[in-house]
Order: structure tokens, then sequence, then C-alpha cells
């Protein structure tokens, strides 16, 4: 069994053993018995809580943008705007090929329909975040003039084809054989950002 925060509300603690499994056994492998045996419930207990497995992933997929956010947030708030943009999408990579199963369940096994308005506007947080300082960098001449916006969404394209072909076993650069993944890594992400800047 996982360990679990002292103090923690029982439905955090459902999450967090949850996480536990995602993590180690994949999504397909949680079951709200099997859930029920860990943390020493009965599965009513559960339902209490989540009406159903379906609901009980939703909600680790929220409990996953969260996490994201708390990774990103310290880097976007560096005072150079490019340092701060290198550095979260060196964070994002590194969240994404550390938690891969909650990674797909954030963006490949929860349907979007499924969002409601608040949780879209939690997933769509980190994207806000940076844009902002995007934004920034434009406002203070250390990046170049254009649409935030659209910089943000060639750079989370860019940095979620890079997870989802490290997590793929491919290497995310075919053209940089005999570089390591973090090596690659360094390599992109420079490149990437170069072009932003003035």
């Amino acid at each position: 069994m996982s360990s679990t925060a002292p103090g923690a509300s029982l439905r955090e603690k459902i999450l967090q053993e949850a996480v536990d499994i995602v993590q180690k056994h994949g999504a397909e492998n949680v079951t709200m018995r099997s859930l029920a045996e860990r943390l020493g419930y009965s599965p009513a207990t559960l339902y209490l809580y989540f009406q159903s497995k379906k609901e009980l992933l939703h909600d680790l997929a929220l409990e996953g943008f969260d996490r994201l956010i708390a990774a990103l947030e310290p880097c976007l708030s560096l005072p150079d705007p490019s340092e701060a943009i290198l550095e979260a999408a060196k964070s994002y990579i590194d969240f994404g090929l550390a938690n891969p199963e909650i990674y797909r369940l954030m963006f490949q096994d929860t349907s979007v329909q499924a969002f409601t308005a608040d949780d879209l506007a939690l997933r769509s947080r980190f994207l806000n975040l940076w844009r902002d300082t995007h934004a920034r960098g434009i406002r203070t001449g250390v990046l170049r003039e254009g649409d935030p916006n659209a910089f943000v969404m060639v750079g989370w394209s860019m940095l979620h084809g890079f997870v989802l072909l490290a997590l793929s076993g491919r290497n995310p650069s075919p053209f940089m054989a005999g570089l390591s993944q973090s090596e690659v890594r360094e390599e992109v992400m420079a490149a990437w950002l170069h072009g932003f800047r003035s």
C-alpha cells in the first residue's frame, strides 16, 4: 500500500492510492474492488466518493493537471521569460516521462467531452501560464513579435510529440543518433526557443 499524508480526507486517500496503481500497473488495472482492498474499506465506501471507475479515472486526469501545473509554475515565474519558457519546457517533458501512465490518462485516455467547463479551465491553465510568459517576453523585447497563443500551440505540440515519441520507445529525433534522450531534449529545446527570441 502506498503512503498517504496524515489527515488526508478519504477522497484524497482514494485518489493517491489510485495514482499509485496507475503509475505502476496502468489505468486498465484500476478496479474499485482492488482499490478498496488496498485501502482497507469496502467497495461500497469508495462508491460514496466516486460513482464509477470512469469518474475516478476522470478525476485522476485532473489530479495529473494539478501536478503538472505545480511543476511548471516555479519555472514560469523566473524573471527572464526565455529562461522561464525553456525551464518549463524541460519540466513538462520530465513530468511526462516520469509519469507516463498519468500523462496518457490526461491526454489520451480521458475524453475531452467528459470534462466540465471548470475541468477544461484547469486543463488549459498550464497553456495560459505559458501564454502569459510568452506575452511578457514579447512586451520586454526578449522574444520576437508575434501571437503568444500561436507560439504556445506550436511549443506545446512539439513538447507533447516529444513525450509521446519517447514514451513509445522511439528516438524523439532520429536525426540525432548517438545522443542520449536528455541530450536530444536539450538540443531540441534550444533550437525551438531560438526561433522565438528577438
